[in-house]
């Protein structure tokens, strides 16, 4: 294809004083100067002529468009629009595609649409202590978050893939694939490589955000163009911040509503065009009582995505809720419905796909924490110690990793206050 010539044929066009930067390493300054152009090439409106008559000319794609390798489906719909649009310098200046912002984030896809693009990240599930754990004969998987870069222009959102244990799965399994692949971590800007876009949503597609609970994820959920009856793409962005998740949103809904005004689309009626913003409060609040039943669940004082690790082993770590209650404290594992750990359960629909589901990995009376701590020199490291209830059981030590230090001091706050209540 042309977009795959325009790739292979591409150099960098920036600031010379930028050449030897790594790409990775300055990703925003990298979109900004490279990915999206933002001055018109000085070519004769002839030669733009020519170009546009020339359905196979490749370079129209690299001056006019961003320069981001996209899946089949989202390339003929933005060549469609090449063929509706004639590249004019005049017109390209005020409507050019320009990146708002680019964020690193963990991402969930849900649903069989976004599952094609992005490949679940399937793992053995693992107990407290790290041991694989079945379900009946066979091991029980769950699925772990994929890292890409979410990025906002002023007409679409991007998917695009960073380096995780899927990525490098697939390398070392076809050598030869061209797409998609994460951007090296050793390519500087003057090698030009093209981000890869798994999915492109235009702005006017996305239909809703969910909040997630303590504002620890943001959901969101696109409409399928391609079959409008068909089940949505549904991707959980685990912020694991209120700052984070609240930034994304702001973002988010003011990009939709300036695309919405540029279409001349804001008089349609709320049923068809309005942004839809919900929570998912009282689902999560009903999936915990489900969980820890029959006792009841009492006023959630803390609740965070953090990841569970252990000392030795070399087993990694493996993603689990930390929820505090005035009188327990809890480890859970966390599911969505359509995340592919089951894969007979793809097949529910639209706004089910992200439902959450919990179930205990651990759980301890408040008053049995002894110590809570930041661990060694990490500072998003916490060590919560749980002493026995008797003698004849072993003391628990939750090796958790949150986000941030902020996540981190809120945890230890937190569980610390529930301690010193419970003890009162």
């Amino acid at each position: 294809s042309k977009f795959q010539t325009a790739e292979e044929n591409s150099f960098f066009d920036g600031p010379d004083s930028c050449r030897d930067m790594k790409v990775v390493d300055n990703l925003e300054l990298y979109f900004d100067v490279f990915v999206f152009p933002k001055s018109a090439p000085d070519v004769p409106q002839s030669i733009l002529e020519e170009m546009e008559e020339d359905q196979d000319d490749w370079q129209s794609i690299a001056m006019f468009y961003p320069r981001i390798q996209l899946w089949p489906e989202d390339r003929r719909r933005i060549e469609r629009s090449l063929v509706s649009a004639s590249p004019q310098v005049s017109d390209w200046a005020g409507n050019r595609e320009k990146c708002l912002r680019i964020w690193d984030e963990e991402v969930v896809p849900c649903g069989k649409p976004a599952l094609r693009r992005l490949l679940p990240n399937r793992q053995i599930r693992l107990g407290f202590h790290g041991d694989k754990l079945f379900e009946g004969p066979d091991l029980d998987a769950y699925c772990e978050s994929r890292k890409v870069l979410l990025c906002l222009s002023s007409k679409a959102v991007y998917i695009i893939l960073q380096e995780d244990s899927v990525t490098s799965k697939h390398q070392q399994q076809a050598t030869k694939r061209r797409f998609p692949l994460p951007i090296d971590k050793e390519l500087l800007f003057r090698d030009a490589p093209w981000p890869h876009s798994v999915a492109r949503h235009c702005l006017h597609d996305l239909a809703a955000i969910c909040i997630g609970f303590e504002f620890q994820r943001l959901t969101l959920r696109f409409k399928n163009p391609y079959l409008p009856n068909s089940d949505p793409f549904v991707y959980v962005l685990l912020t694991r911040n209120k700052k984070s998740t609240v930034r994304i949103l702001q973002e988010m809904q003011k990009a939709v509503k300036e695309e919405n005004e540029g279409l001349g689309v804001m008089n349609l009626s709320p049923e068809t065009n309005a942004l839809t913003i919900e929570n998912d409060s009282n689902a999560v609040f009903d999936a915990l009582s489900l969980a820890v039943a029959p006792e009841p669940l009492g006023t959630v004082l803390h609740y965070q995505i953090v990841h569970q690790r252990w000392k030795r082993g070399n087993r990694g770590s493996v993603r689990r809720v930390c929820c505090i209650t005035e009188t327990k404290i809890f480890l859970l594992d966390e599911d969505f419905k359509g995340d592919g750990h089951n894969l007979s359960d793809i097949t529910v629909k639209a706004d089910k796909m992200a439902d959450v589901k919990y179930r205990k990995v651990d759980e301890a009376d408040v008053k049995q924490v002894s110590d809570i701590e930041c661990a060694g020199t990490d500072p998003k490291a916490v060590t919560i110690v749980i002493s026995p209830l008797s003698a004849l059981s072993r003391t628990h030590r939750w090796r958790l990793l949150c986000r941030d230090r902020e996540g981190a001091e809120r945890l230890v706050e937190d569980a610390r206050k529930a301690s010193k209540n419970e003890e009162e």
